[in-house]
């Protein structure tokens, strides 16, 4: 499967996405309320992990906070590895069901997200090692040292950033990889490397696009808590609105457009 197969448009890719939100809001409704849960759960475990009867500098106290970001961060991650899978069979026009959404809950995909993560950040490490020298070496550099050498430090965190986000674009599809195809980590970011060669500017695209979506979306969270100093019934009605329009239409083409991005470009 030859990534350079076909046309790939970022454009054509999130129109598909959106055409393909009506008819599925619902089911990804509940897995957003499901991952919504999650995040207040966690919220509220640590507020009593606060109020246990130990100083805020114990292990015990430290220990535990840990503990509990780690499960709800890999619970959240099951729930949206599900959501991931129910993306891929929309853009197959399959039929979904609130069951799909535990698809994620599957031991060996957990580990193999994990060995997948760990060889991410060992490909990426170059990059953030740039960024961090880039950063941190002119702070150790005599006051009487060339602008030359301070500029190549900033070149090296620039080309860090660069070559960080030119690995993420190009292992955008490892995840759909691993819960679709249920290959090794291994295979999963050579595949992603081959099936996105020649499309970085699309995947760029796309990305720039849902940027803008959010960049909106931060437009009308500020308008509703800014509706609060009129009144907070307001300000809770416009948040509100936007936690619906966010479940219903944002929450879904997320999802369903990394399935068009996948089976665009593995076809």
């Amino acid at each position: 499967m030859d990534g350079n197969s076909g046309k790939f448009s970022a454009l054509a890719t999130v129109e598909t996405a959106i055409s393909k939100i009506s008819g599925c809001k619902a089911i990804f409704f509940i897995g957003a309320i499901l991952l919504a849960v999650l995040a207040a759960l966690s919220q509220v475990l640590q507020m009593g992990v606060n109020l246990l009867p130990y100083d805020d500098a114990t292990w015990q106290k430290q220990a535990l906070s840990l503990v509990i970001s780690i499960v709800i961060y890999i619970v959240s991650g099951m729930v949206a590895w599900g959501m991931l899978y129910m993306g891929v069979q929309r853009v197959n026009d399959n039929k979904l069901s609130i069951a799909m959404i535990g698809y994620g809950f599957n031991g060996g995909l957990l580990l193999r997200m994990i060995g997948a993560i760990l060889m991410t950040l060992l490909i990426t490490l170059p990059g953030l090692l740039l960024i961090v020298g880039g950063i941190m070496a002119p702070a150790f550099m005599p006051a009487a040292l060339s602008a030359i050498a301070r500029l190549i430090a900033m070149l090296a965190s620039i080309m860090g950033g660069v070559w960080m986000f030119y690995i993420i674009l190009r292992l955008c599809l490892v995840r759909a990889i691993l819960i679709i195809e249920k290959v090794g980590p291994v295979t999963a970011i050579a595949q992603s490397f081959q099936r996105t060669r020649g499309h970085v500017v699309a995947l760029f695209g796309i990305l720039l696009i849902n940027i803008v979506f959010a960049i909106v979306l931060g437009m009308g969270a500020s308008l509703g808590f800014a509706l609060q100093f009129i009144h907070p019934l307001a300000g809770f009605f416009g948040v509100f609105v936007l936690v619906v329009i966010m479940s219903l239409w944002v929450v879904p083409y997320f999802f369903i457009v990394q399935g068009v991005m996948y089976k665009r470009l593995s076809q």
